[in-house]
């Protein structure tokens, strides 16, 4: 199954979207839409609120019971070359962005505090 379908299959249900553990949107998931390499989410906050989540297209996606994992792990574009991911984790130490060589995870159906 590929990320739009799995985006497609839990419309409507509660997210809780976290990146290294920490919390960073909740909600009831309302829209998604798909533009070049990024998508966003639409998001209804508890104050009824719709907040926007935008992110990368991610090198992988699975789903698992009520667990969605957005890998943006090296390893998921090379393999495991042990010298290609050398090369790109000495590159990484220059960019400063939360998801290079990490995941998003998305609960659905669970509050989480």
């Amino acid at each position: 199954m590929n990320l739009l379908e799995i985006l497609e299959r839990n419309l409507q249900q509660y997210l809780t979207i976290m990146i290294n553990k920490k919390i960073v949107r909740q909600g009831i998931f309302v829209l998604f839409s798909v533009n070049n390499y990024y998508i966003n989410l639409i998001i209804k906050n508890s104050k009824g609120e719709n907040k926007v989540f935008e992110f990368p297209y991610p090198f992988k996606a699975t789903q698992t019971d009520k667990r969605i994992v957005l890998s943006y792990k090296n390893k998921e574009i090379v393999g495991n070359d042990p010298e290609i991911l050398k090369i790109i984790k000495n590159y990484t130490k220059l960019k400063n962005s939360k998801l290079l060589d990490n995941e998003i995870v998305f609960l659905v159906g669970n509050i989480v505090k």
